[in-house]
């Protein structure tokens, strides 16, 4: 009978938010950077993008980076995953892709259409960290369950108790 807490269970929980941790500070870094940088740029008319536009593009790109550097660290450290690397790739960018589009529509949503906030803002980018952080929580439970299950249909930590 288990309780459904196992210490293996929070050191992989725990080695996650540290993996996820410097991947956060790598995609809003560079979200921050892009964001300012276009912002600056339309504004100076080197190039004519919206406010949406501009949150795409800095959500995309940052997301692009931080995303490689954390599948290689949540399959090798945190879920020790001996599935496929086609798979649980495939897999992985399938759960990516939903995250840089619920991060896209509520970031967009909340900060231009319900705050009105203006592009090249760095509240967008608090704003970005609180959505993100609600993703990371159910982001852990799918990788788990879904992205690096082992053949057996399931994960290292509950295989291991």
């Amino acid at each position: 009978m288990s309780s459904g807490f196992s210490l293996k269970k929070f050191a992989s929980f725990i080695k996650y938010m540290i993996s996820s941790g410097l991947c956060f500070f790598t995609d809003i870094g560079l979200f921050t950077l892009i964001n300012m940088g276009l912002g600056y740029a339309t504004d100076k008319n080197m190039v004519s993008l919206s406010e949406n536009a501009i949150i795409f593009i800095a959500t995309a790109g940052a997301r692009v980076v931080s995303s490689i550097v954390n599948y290689m660290i949540n399959r090798k450290v945190v879920f020790k995953s001996d599935s496929s690397v086609k798979s649980s790739l495939v897999r992985y960018y399938s759960l990516a892709v939903c995250q840089l589009l619920l991060s896209y529509l509520l970031v967009s949503g909340i900060s231009i259409s319900l705050l009105g906030l203006k592009k090249g803002s760095f509240a967008v980018t608090v704003i970005k960290m609180i959505v993100d952080v609600g993703l990371f929580v159910v982001s852990y439970q799918i990788q788990r369950r879904w992205v690096f299950k082992t053949p057996a249909g399931k994960d290292r930590a509950s295989a291991e108790e």
